[in-house]
């Protein structure tokens, strides 16, 4: 399944069991995925600030420049602090 430039803001994906599913440049604003579990799903184009349950996006592949731009939504879903410098 793919999702594909679609304005998802605040879908609940709680506790859905999502198997081969990519989204594409998609807007995922206030989007729930607390307790969803993916297996070979994507994610490309996508910002996951304010995103429920980014801990649960293991089984999820983005490209490294995704990854990198979603660092800050990482860091506070494993409670890892930022210092300023």
């Amino acid at each position: 399944m793919l999702f594909e430039d679609c304005e998802l803001r605040g879908a609940d994906f709680g506790g859905a069991a999502l198997e081969s599913v990519e989204f594409a440049s998609c807007g995922l604003d206030e989007v729930d995925f607390s307790g969803a579990s993916f297996t070979a799903c994507r994610m490309r184009a996508c910002v996951l600030d304010g995103v429920r349950g980014v801990s649960s996006l293991r089984g999820v592949a983005m490209p490294w420049a995704d990854v990198v731009r979603n660092a800050g939504a990482f860091a506070v879903a494993l409670g890892v602090g930022v210092l300023d410098e």
